[in-house]
């Protein structure tokens, strides 16, 4: 009976965790010829205009990562929330390629 009841909470929460991020939209936008994109959230209509929150994961992160790291669409879910995917930088490629090491 235990169990059961833990696995049902388990399926709930996992259940609100799928509907909450199967709301964001992955936007792609094309600027100076390099392809960008991102999560976006938006809010349902409203009869204001809502505040606009971009927000920035850590380097070496993904978009995907910041999103569920920082939850800002689930604690303010009435502003657009645009989680932005960082280009690939020279020190990340360096980075790369210096871990391959020839014997």
């Amino acid at each position: 009976m235990k169990t059961r009841f833990i696995i049902s909470i388990i399926l709930f929460l996992l259940a609100g965790v799928m509907s909450a991020s199967a709301a964001l939209e992955i936007r792609e936008w094309e600027i100076d010829g390099v392809k960008r994109e991102a999560l976006v959230w938006m809010p349902a209509s409203s009869e204001v205009l809502p505040p606009l929150v971009f927000v920035f994961h850590g380097h070496g992160g993904s978009m995907r990562n910041g999103a569920r790291s920082f939850r800002i669409h689930e604690i303010w879910p009435e502003a657009i929330v645009v989680y932005m995917q960082a280009l690939v930088s020279k020190i990340e490629l360096k980075r790369r390629g210096s871990q391959v090491r020839f014997l």
